[in-house]
């Protein structure tokens, strides 16, 4: 049975859900003014990308994904 759109974005919303969770539980934030900041990131943006295929990798590997991007970016 082939991948569809609709279940590749039905994923990744799960997937972003999950994350901006787990990113605010580590960050001891509220997930409501996470989900805004991981949307407009690299990370974010990169999961409507299909052809990353970086909605492949679960919710601790995105976070840690965004949180080198923070790294980096010197946040």
């Amino acid at each position: 049975m082939p991948v569809t759109e609709e279940s590749i974005n039905c994923a990744v919303d799960m997937l972003i859900a999950m994350t901006v969770d787990l990113i605010a539980r580590k960050t001891n934030q509220n997930p409501n003014d996470v989900l805004p900041e991981f949307l407009q990131s690299i990370t974010g943006k990169a999961l409507f990308d299909h052809t990353t295929k970086l909605w492949y990798n679960g919710a601790p590997y995105l976070a840690d994904f965004y949180f080198e991007e923070l790294a980096h970016r010197g946040k």
